[in-house]
């Protein structure tokens, strides 16, 4: 049987940056960076925050994306 690990985790905030003719939000992606194993959510999130005090951009969305290896 195959089984996945986390290989690594990557922070991405996703910024509202206007409008689209229908009046939804329009976001963009901003990559900040790997994070260390075991990450805190509760932490990500504190600097999440922090980082958005230097966005031009209202923050919509903070994101953890995982890539995960498969090996049996």
């Amino acid at each position: 049987m195959a089984n996945s690990t986390i290989s690594k985790s990557l922070l991405s905030l996703k910024v509202i940056v206007g409008k689209d003719e229908k009046g939804k939000d329009k976001f963009k992606k901003v990559r900040i960076g790997f994070l260390e194993d075991g990450a805190d959510d509760s932490k990500i999130y504190e600097v999440s925050k922090e980082i958005e005090k230097f966005l031009s951009y209202p923050l919509g969305e903070i994101v953890k994306e995982n890539t995960y290896s498969i090996e049996k």
